[in-house]
């Protein structure tokens, strides 16, 4: 397998968790980034470090191409930092890979499924297959909720920090700091970028959603929003960030997260309604795979990772 070491800029996927966009905002936020040509396209690799001796490393919706994660474990190992002690793959949706050997984590890192929205037709077409719900919803919402783009201040921003946090709170999931979101917003330039839409009721914030796009794929990141008895703003906001992609080319919107099969991704359930009733289709991916270096370290790190996954979600 041909494996060769290359800067973080010279990322070229589609893929936005794939691309130096996500590589600068990991970066940022306490992984180390490493990046890599492998046959016919590139790889991001993540990792960290617990406890001054023992690393992660991650690949975040990777490879991009058919391989062997044996193999492409293997050639990843002499590149690695000593200590390391699991490759942990988070596959792309759609792809399957030759995963003899790995072991399938309990809890997926990421979502095992997604509703993707082919956006080639156009808005026009796009919209109009979105299922009834979603009509309704936006119908009700008309001449009430106004969605714009993010003017760029902090005030702004605060108050979508706020209703986020709020949103969390209701809804219980666990949300990410002002710090990281801020930093979403405030990416490298490149062909990678992010748009934040709020949502607007009598000149009070009601909602608001981050949108990472790239020249391919657009993907629905974090949102809020605030109770309201007529209508709601979730359906406003996916709708403005739909329009937006097509007007900008991309090809696809991806919804990000919903159930997956055999009860995986439970937590997300309730999510499911909301994200398909924009039409599109439900796609699933491999769940995440691990590929021990280290069996010891790998065993103890994998109990206290299963315990704080059950503590957060409230098994």
């Amino acid at each position: 397998m041909f494996l060769a070491r290359i800067r973080a800029e010279e990322l070229s996927s589609a893929l936005c968790m794939q691309s130096p966009y996500w590589a600068a905002l990991k970066e940022k936020h306490g992984w180390k980034v490493s990046a890599y040509h492998l046959s016919h396209s590139t790889l991001l690799v993540l990792t960290r470090t617990f406890f001054r001796f023992a690393t992660l490393a991650y690949v975040p919706f990777g490879p991009q191409q058919p391989v062997s994660l044996k193999e492409l474990s293997l050639a990843l190992k002499k590149y690695l930092p000593k200590g390391t002690f699991a490759i942990r793959y988070d596959v792309p949706f759609g792809m399957e890979l030759d995963t003899t050997g790995a072991i399938v984590q309990h809890d997926s890192v990421q979502p095992d499924a997604t509703v993707v929205i082919p956006l080639e037709k156009g808005y026009e077409a796009v919209s109009r297959e979105y299922r009834d719900r979603a009509k309704r919803q936006l119908k009700r919402s008309q001449g009430l909720v106004e969605v714009r783009q993010w003017d760029g201040s902090e005030r702004q921003f605060n108050l979508f920090f706020g209703l986020y946090e709020q949103t969390g709170r209701r809804d219980g999931f666990s949300t990410r700091s002002r710090d990281y979101l801020w930093d979403v917003l405030h990416g490298p330039a490149g062909q990678t970028k992010t748009k934040l839409f709020l949502a607007w009721r009598n000149r009070q914030m009601v909602g608001g959603s981050i949108l990472l796009y790239g020249p391919k794929e657009a993907i629905y990141l974090f949102g809020a929003s605030a109770r309201m008895r007529d209508c709601t703003a979730s359906h406003a906001l996916q709708d403005a960030m739909i329009r937006f992609s097509c007007d900008n080319g991309v090809s696809r919107y991806d919804l990000f997260g919903v159930s997956g099969k055999g009860g995986r991704g439970s937590h997300l359930r309730s999510l499911d309604v909301f994200k398909t009733s924009f039409g599109g289709n439900v796609v699933y991916r491999q769940p995440t795979m691990d590929w021990p270096l280290s069996p010891l370290l790998y065993r103890c790190f994998t109990l206290a990772e299963f315990l704080r996954y059950r503590l957060s979600r409230g098994f």
